[in-house]
């Protein structure tokens, strides 16, 4: 099996909710999330479009039995103090956990990373010590509650209303101690103010002149970001650089008996002397 890779944020707020109806849905069933179900496929969609939310996610690929292969993922939501995993190798579902269930000494998972102290950054050493909850390392050892608790020791309860998904799809929910607030993903928007309606940033638009990308090299703007592409005749990261392509040093750039001739992100194709046609096509003069 392959080893799992930890993706741990210590930079910048830490537990972006998961915002998709699946999760929002199986939450309200039942908040103490011990015995529910996710779809692993549909979940996995939604991670990949919000890849930069701060959440700990661990991505492995198994191989259970002969030539049978299987996707099993284990994914931590801080903010919502829950785990997902899969707890039966012929199971194609999540079961969601406390993170208090996290480094307990009792494997939930197929695959153990329930467990894995060091990859998790489990610590034993916060102070006040966690009472419904996970000590992990954030820099500095801190506790992290299961849904509905609070406090530095996660032993007050507390409503956790980010499970209702009260936030804008694009912005990450903090529960505070009787409340909470939204903020807007980076590179979006905050239209109200409240994170509760947030709209993707045109990078490209407001910073036209300001040379995002390199000369020869076209700004194209995505949601929450941008990317930079050379343009077509040129080659190069985008970003830094742009340099012409030479496309007479390619085969077949002109047809027989003609002669290439490159230029600034182009090129030309002329007939040699005694032939006639467009440089593709040469024939004889006569």
């Amino acid at each position: 099996m392959e080893q799992p890779r930890v993706f741990y944020q210590n930079e910048g707020p830490v537990g972006a909710g998961l915002h998709s109806e699946s999760m929002r849905g199986c939450l309200e069933i039942n908040n103490q999330a011990t015995q529910l179900c996710l779809d692993a496929i549909g979940l996995m969609e939604q991670l990949k479009f919000l890849r930069f939310t701060w959440t700990l996610l661990l991505v492995t690929v198994a191989t259970v039995g002969a030539n049978v292969s299987n996707e099993d993922t284990f994914i931590v939501d801080l903010e919502l103090g829950l785990f997902a995993c899969q707890v039966e190798t012929t199971s194609d579902q999540l079961r969601l956990f406390n993170i208090s269930s996290m480094c307990d000494g009792v494997q939930d998972c197929i695959n153990r990373m329930d467990e894995d102290s060091a990859r998790l950054e489990c610590r034993d050493n916060c102070n006040p010590e966690c009472v419904n909850g996970a000590c992990l390392n954030n820099k500095s050892p801190q506790c992290y509650c299961d849904c509905d608790y609070g406090g530095d020791a996660c032993d007050i309860p507390d409503v956790n209303e980010c499970k209702n998904s009260p936030c804008h799809n694009m912005a990450y929910c903090t529960n505070t101690l009787g409340s909470f607030y939204c903020t807007c993903l980076p590179g979006f928007l905050d239209v109200m103010g409240d994170g509760t309606m947030c709209m993707d940033q045109n990078e490209c638009a407001e910073a036209a002149g300001d040379n995002l990308c390199a000369e020869k090299a076209n700004c194209v703007n995505v949601p929450g970001s941008y990317y930079c592409a050379c343009s077509d005749g040129y080659q190069g990261d985008g970003y830094e650089k742009c340099n012409d392509v030479n496309e007479c040093e390619q085969a077949g750039a002109c047809g027989d008996n003609a002669r290439c001739a490159n230029t600034d992100g182009s090129y030309t194709c002329t007939c040699i002397a005694g032939y006639t046609g467009d440089g593709v096509t040469c024939t004889v003069y006569s």
